[in-house]
């Protein structure tokens, strides 16, 4: 989902919770917030503070219908498992120099964790 896609109707639910109405080149709630879309870049971040990060778009109607939801980021260790298990496949395609065993490699790829 991008920010082109968002059409008047729709709800945006922000990480800290925050559920704001899709007005034109605006955001709004039935209260007092206002946000102009500009603030937020076309993948739906906010250009300062990630709590504003859209990370649900919902259309909606008798029954909310969730359109998006943002993935969420990996944590370091799940980077490390799958850039071991690339390494895995390389070394398995003989993309490493003959010499370097499968332990080096793995002992290389989770050195981070």
């Amino acid at each position: 989902m991008k920010k082109s896609d968002l059409r008047d109707g729709m709800i945006v639910e922000f990480r800290n919770g925050l559920k704001l109405t899709v007005r034109g080149d605006y955001m709004k709630n039935n209260i007092s917030y206002c946000y102009a879309l500009r603030h937020w870049d076309e993948d739906l971040a906010y250009f300062s503070d990630h709590d504003y990060d859209i990370i649900k778009v919902i259309q909606p109607a008798q029954e909310e219908k969730v359109l998006w939801t943002r993935p969420k980021p990996k944590t370091e260790k799940e980077k490390a498992i799958d850039r071991a298990a690339e390494m895995i496949a390389e070394y398995i395609q003989g993309k490493y120099h003959p010499f370097c065993t499968i332990t080096q490699i793995l002992t290389d790829a989770l050195r981070s964790l």
